[in-house]
């Protein structure tokens, strides 16, 4: 894949990222996240093939995006990193937290996104209970 259309798949994921912070995944249709990102629905189908794939990627981008800003951020004295992870977590830019809920509730119903989600949690954390 070239860089320009690396460059629109990323911004095709952080499109998709926005409309599952405001409707939740399950409400979030190829329409709307063409309409969020630009693109015509073709490409949405040329890259992901389907509605569940795209979700499941742009959980892993939003994931690994987050976790990138964290750890470029983790400075200073162990109160500043804790006060640098709860800003982020917590703020509202981007509603990043809320994508992370959505993708814990979309593996609490699919089995085979709940096995592989526990690749981007971080240090191999356990993402189910035992």
């Amino acid at each position: 894949m070239g860089r320009r259309a690396g460059r629109r798949r990323q911004d095709v994921l952080e499109g998709a990222a926005r409309v599952i912070a405001e409707r939740g995944a399950e409400a979030t249709r190829f329409a709307d996240v063409a309409e969020a990102s630009g693109v015509p629905i073709s490409t949405l189908q040329y890259y992901f093939g389907n509605r569940e794939d795209l979700l499941v990627a742009a959980f892993r981008h939003s994931a690994a995006t987050d976790l990138a800003v964290v750890r470029q951020g983790l400075r200073g004295t162990p109160w500043e990193r804790l006060l640098h992870i709860a800003h982020h977590v917590a703020g509202e830019e981007g509603g990043g937290w809320r994508v992370w809920v959505e993708s814990w509730r979309w593996a609490l119903r699919d089995a085979e996104w709940r096995g592989s989600s526990c690749a981007t949690t971080p240090h191999g954390a356990p993402c189910s209970p035992r």
